[in-house]
């Protein structure tokens, strides 16, 4: 069964994959042709197969991890960041609902662990998936290609921009970025509402603790809970990025955990996801088909170039 942790002793585990720009685009692999060929040979589209639920256990208050179990090996060896489509049918949908997330490694074999967000009691996806039981099955379509991971040595420090459950793919990226480039450094930055929903705490520590501080370094804000806490009790760095009560990426605060975007002779990178809102500030939104679209927001004013960013 597929680990919800890290292991140090181990090959980490598997990594989410890509953001809803990514739906029904599938990774194809073209068969090489032969001297009988007319035309090269068309890649085969990737179908819906179905999973079966090994694991399915609490992670925050309204989150769950679910482990399901493939038909066959996942092979994204290619791609540190990668998503599953995942579809089933809902009672009163006239339609079946699709829904991408990022499985917590690009490295699943035949098992994928899923991060999955229950959004209120109306829910269709999450609610379908945080009742899964074990044994059940439900269809899945991947891995899909998200981001490639730049040539050893093109990046030598790497910042992720993290909130809510964007956290997953960047997970992912991460985790690929330190175990096939040896020297580069990684710096990951999240924001959530409260304390209760920073995600994904114990595997981003086993990162820490696999490949050593000098190389890994993270940092989660949260805004105030209810259940009290008062905003003089939050230290200084906190309270700067509040904007109604819940974290937010302020310029003061994101420019004392980015690199400038002249260190290292430019070879820095910085990689975004979120929810739209939070995209728009830091980074400029993605285009109406989920292309990169523009530099705009935070990370323009800081004088980043558009090479040295990439939106989830």
């Amino acid at each position: 069964m597929a680990s919800t942790r890290l292991a140090a002793s181990a090959a980490l585990r598997s990594l989410p994959l890509a953001a809803a720009a990514a739906w029904g685009a599938a990774v194809h692999f073209q068969a090489p042709a032969t001297s009988c060929d007319a035309v090269p040979t068309k890649p085969k589209p990737k179908v819906f197969k179905e999973a079966t639920c090994i694991s399915n256990t609490q992670h925050t208050h309204n989150t769950r991890l679910v482990t399901l179990k493939l038909p066959s090996d996942w092979n994204a060896a290619r791609t540190p960041v990668a998503n599953v489509l995942v579809k089933t049918d809902i009672e009163g949908e006239a339609k079946p609902v699709v829904r991408p997330y990022n499985p917590l490694s690009a490295k699943s074999e035949d098992e994928v662990t899923l991060l999955v967000k229950k959004y209120g009691e109306d829910a269709k996806m999450g609610t379908k998936l945080h009742e899964l039981a074990v044994g059940e099955s439900i269809l899945v379509k991947g891995p899909n290609m998200q981001w490639s991971l730049p040539d050893a040595g093109a990046v030598e420090r790497y910042t992720f921009i993290a909130g809510g459950t964007g956290i997953t793919p960047i997970l992912q990226a991460a985790e690929g970025i330190l175990r096939k480039d040896i020297d580069a450094m990684v710096n990951i930055v999240t924001f959530n509402d409260t304390p209760h929903d920073v995600l994904l705490r114990n595997e981003l520590m086993d990162l820490v603790l696999l490949y050593g501080a000098n190389r890994v370094r993270v940092k989660n804000f949260w805004g105030m809970p209810n259940d009290g806490m008062e905003e003089d009790q939050l230290n200084e760095l906190q309270r700067k990025t509040l904007k109604n009560g819940m974290a937010y990426p302020t310029k003061e605060v994101l420019e004392q955990y980015l690199p400038k975007p002249t260190d290292c002779d430019g070879h820095v990178m910085v990689l975004v996801c979120g929810p739209m809102g939070m995209l728009k500030k830091v980074a400029g939104p993605k285009t109406k088909d989920y292309k990169q679209g523009d530099l705009g927001g935070v990370l323009k004013d800081l004088g980043f170039a558009k090479e040295q960013v990439w939106k989830l």
